[in-house]
């Protein structure tokens, strides 16, 4: 999802439990749909083809949000805990 953002291309996700939901910030930045359920996912792909303009405007949303996912930033993170234990 996150090369798909970067690469501008708007997403449509599962709301399966390992990170969708945060990625596409509780379907701010995307389309959500329940798990296993076509024609949830059915809806959301007409719903992307209908409204262009709102999807864009998501899409623009999910990649300003980029940077929460910063490689460097989350090291840091991991870093300062591994040395707090030591």
């Amino acid at each position: 999802m996150l090369e798909a953002i970067t690469l501008k291309k708007f997403v449509i996700s599962s709301n399966c439990k390992t990170g969708p939901k945060e990625i596409l910030d509780n379907g701010k930045g995307g389309l959500l749909f329940k798990t296993g359920n076509y024609k949830d996912l059915s809806n959301k792909i007409l719903f992307y083809n209908k409204n262009k303009n709102i999807c864009n405007h998501k899409l623009k949303f999910s990649k300003s949000r980029l940077k929460r996912f910063s490689y460097k930033k989350n090291l840091n993170k991991y870093y300062k805990i591994i040395k707090n234990m030591m």
